[in-house]
């Protein structure tokens, strides 16, 4: 389809909690246009619709004229949504997970990569410029990484909180790592009112280091923090507040009645280039735009793989 205007428009299906978010940050885009608002509930989109300024529809019949569409609906409907996207021709970028199982995943994935359609999935943590800034800063094996990711409970969500929260660090600890873990451990605990899993506890062992990752939809505040363990120094991540500190052990000296340590702390300069959800539409619109996708689809694989191995352990273990 031939563009009549050079920003590149995009609609959202799914008018909730994400799906404005994603709403809201393409219309205050310099970059890109909201083509529209698609919900099943005609006064939910027409509501969502109003707040933004833009057009709304209950189904993708009502945005054939976007360039390219945001699927934040829940997570069983993704895959029936993103094939139709594909086969309209349009790039999409389908929050997390892909899809409920493992095979539509790679499905939904295939089927965009044979139509050499641009995908994109909401890993949103990847465009955080403290997990940028953390990339640029280790440059040492990793001996062990600790992730807690915890939020209190949250109702609407209608998967487990693997596929809500955990699958984020599964993200991110694949990609420092650069290789699959030999070896996978994980524990859970359903919660009798939801009947869903809202705590789990993962340790991966790579062979030259380990990593323990929480996530908890239980809890009684927002928590999100990484700690990078390498040989000679430690990483202390704040994921909300986009802060690092560094500290390197210099010495440590007792003589039995006392002990004395030095530790150096630095604290790296962030550069703060805007909201990683603004950022990630950015590398959006550069794939709608026709920057090459098969690394994103690739990297899409990794996370879905690793999630599908945990799930099955604590199915096992359960």
């Amino acid at each position: 389809m031939k563009r009549t205007n050079p920003l590149p428009s995009i609609a959202v299906i799914g008018a909730g909690l994400m799906g404005r978010q994603h709403a809201r940050v393409i219309s205050t885009s310099t970059q890109a246009l909201l083509a529209g608002i698609v919900d099943t509930d005609a006064t939910i989109a027409n509501q969502v619709a109003e707040q933004f300024g833009c057009p709304s529809a209950t189904s993708i019949d009502g945005i054939r004229d976007a360039d390219a569409v945001v699927i934040a609906t829940p997570t069983a409907t993704h895959t029936s949504i993103a094939m139709e996207v594909i086969d309209a021709g349009l790039p999409l970028l389908v929050e997390k997970p892909i899809a409920t199982t493992l095979d539509d995943t790679l499905s939904v994935l295939e089927h965009a990569r044979s139509n050499d359609t641009p995908l994109l999935c909401g890993f949103v943590e990847r465009f955080n410029p403290a997990i940028v800034t953390l990339g640029g800063l280790v440059d040492e094996t990793i001996i062990h990484w600790l992730s807690h990711r915890h939020s209190p409970r949250n109702s609407r969500i209608q998967t487990g909180v693997a596929e809500d929260l955990l699958i984020h660090d599964l993200d991110l600890v694949l990609r420092f790592w650069g290789n699959s873990p030999t070896m996978v451990s994980a524990s859970s605990w359903i919660s009798p009112d939801s009947q869903l899993e809202e705590v789990v506890d993962v340790s991966l062992d790579f062979g030259d280091g380990v990593a323990t990752l929480s996530a908890n939809r239980w809890g009684q505040r927002k928590v999100r923090t990484l700690a990078v363990y390498t040989d000679s120094r430690l990483y202390e991540v704040d994921l909300l507040r986009q802060f690092i500190t560094v500290y390197r052990s210099q010495r440590q000296e007792g003589d039995g009645a006392s002990f004395r340590e030095e530790t150096l702390i630095d604290i790296p300069f962030i550069q703060h280039r805007g909201e990683p959800l603004s950022l990630q539409l950015d590398r959006f619109i550069e794939l709608i735009m026709g920057a090459d996708a098969s690394e994103e689809i690739d990297s899409v694989i990794g996370p879905h793989l690793l999630l599908n191995r945990i799930a099955d352990h604590t199915a096992t273990s359960s």
